[in-house]
């Protein structure tokens, strides 16, 4: 029977029904006591009517976690798939590099792990014996070229104090030259200005006094000369006193010689003599300062081979230094050797290894997200794009739907009426797109959560059809009346 045919049925039953009611209740008399409390009688219909949507038991919308250009589409709508099968293929060149990387990454710690657990080789640590007494050697080497460095330095030290005491000595002789020089010159410079007004004054009370000298002594001779011829001395006497006035005489001729030669001023001769002395003086002093002035370069010499010689034993020890760190590298790593692999090593190799293992199962995961399989074996009911697009994460690429079982899904079955329906209900269900036909079937489930939509809150209730007819289509709109009781 036709939907809108039962519908008028059923509305016409609950006219009747109550308008049967109503009239039962005013033909009864006013007077009466109703000894019960009259219960209300509310007529329900036995029918829930809702509509629907046919669609497989079993469908998906199926897409790429991944975005990028559509490489592939190995199926087209209509076509039959199988579990497992291809059905379309993103661009995916650099997640196949990403993947051949991880690979070479977990190779290369694999080697690694296998190389510490190996330990070393007895080449290995033979070269590195070589080694430690290779940087033994070289530490030798530069302690040498230190302790030569440091007797260059202690000789060039020693020449510098060489140097300063030669200057030193230069320099009194400089000193010595220069007062020997002023000596000369002012002994020069005294002859030619000849004697001075006192000198003169003097000389001539020298001749006075010599002249005085002289009269005495004639006086003095005199008279011992007339007492000898008295009688009252002796010739001897008189002898004496004649000596007395050659003495006189002879000091007086001093006294006057002497003043005349004052007064005559030097001599030539004289001069000479000085001027050679105030010469020698200057070239001595000439001698001296050319002297300084040399020991002061072979100082400056000195003191520039100090410097250098410092310079050398810093660098010297910088590379003793150097040499006895790379003697206790190299004979840390000997050891190490001899020791073989630690714990920590094996530990962290095998992390490494882990991890690349992780990186290789990423970029393989990513490597498989670029293609997607059938998940289970069905129609291509749809395709949504074409190959070269370029599509987002998450969007739609092909329906995929079992169209063996169909079923049906109700799309506005509203809350009031959700309470009434139960599983296992049988359900009678028409197709616009099939008139004159009844297709059976059952409440299979009803999803626990309501879906909201413009005509207030509904819920789902899926049901199940006792049989399938070829005409059926995924997505017809289907009319389903519940059956709720009679």
């Amino acid at each position: 029977m036709h939907r809108k045919t039962i519908i008028a049925l059923l509305m016409g039953i609950v006219v009747v029904v109550g308008g049967y009611f109503a009239y039962a209740r005013y033909a009864q008399p006013r007077s009466q006591v109703v000894s019960e409390p009259e219960a209300e009688v509310r007529m329900v219909p036995p029918v829930i009517s809702a509509s629907g949507e046919v669609v497989p038991l079993r469908w998906a919308a199926l897409s790429f976690p991944l975005g990028g250009k559509v490489e592939e589409l190995a199926v087209e709508v209509g076509d039959e798939v199988q579990v497992g099968m291809v059905l379309a293929r993103l661009e995916a060149r650099g997640l196949e590099q990403a993947v051949a990387q991880a690979e070479a990454a977990l190779a290369t710690a694999r080697a690694g792990l296998a190389q510490v657990k190996a330990g070393p080789r007895s080449q290995e640590i033979a070269a590195a014996q070589e080694e430690v007494s290779a940087a033994t050697a070289n530490l030798s080497a530069a302690q040498a070229a230190r302790d030569q460095a440091q007797a260059t330095l202690q000789g060039a030290r020693a020449s510098q104090e060489a140097a300063q005491a030669r200057l030193e000595a230069a320099q009194a002789e400089v000193a010595a030259a220069q007062a020997a020089l002023a000596a000369a010159e002012a002994e020069l410079t005294l002859l030619r200005a000849g004697a001075s007004s006192q000198q003169r004054a003097i000389a001539k009370l020298q001749i006075d006094q010599a002249r005085n000298s002289l009269w005495a002594a004639q006086a003095q001779r005199d008279s011992v000369g007339g007492a000898v011829d008295r009688g009252h001395m002796k010739d001897a006497d008189l002898d004496a006193a004649e000596a007395a006035v050659g003495s006189a005489h002879v000091a007086l001729n001093i006294a006057e010689l002497a003043y005349e030669e004052m007064e005559a001023g030097p001599r030539p001769e004289e001069i000479a003599p000085a001027q050679v002395q105030v010469n020698g003086a200057r070239a001595a002093l000439s001698g001296a300062e050319a002297q300084v002035e040399a020991v002061q370069a072979g100082l400056g010499r000195a003191r520039a081979e100090v410097a250098l010689a410092q310079a050398q034993v810093a660098a010297a020890e910088a590379q003793v230094v150097a040499a006895q760190a790379r003697v206790a590298q190299v004979q840390a790593q000997l050891e190490l050797l001899k020791a073989g692999p630690r714990p920590e090593d094996v530990a962290l190799a095998q992390a490494r290894v882990a991890e690349a293992e992780a990186a290789l199962e990423a970029a393989e995961s990513a490597l498989a997200q670029a293609r997607f399989v059938s998940p289970f074996a069905g129609t291509v009911a749809r395709l949504e794009v074409r190959e070269g697009e370029v599509v987002s994460p998450g969007q739609p690429i092909l329906y995929l739907g079992d169209l063996r079982t169909l079923q049906v899904e109700t799309t506005d079955l509203n809350e009031v009426d959700i309470a009434r329906v139960r599983v296992g209900q049988g359900v009678e269900i028409t197709f616009d797109a099939l008139p004159e036909r009844i297709f059976t079937g059952q409440v299979e489930s009803i999803e626990p959560i309501a879906t909201p939509g413009q005509g207030g809150t509904n819920y789902t209730a899926i049901i199940s059809l006792d049989q399938l007819d070829p005409e059926l289509r995924w997505g017809m709109t289907a009319f389903v009346d519940i059956i709720v009781g009679d």
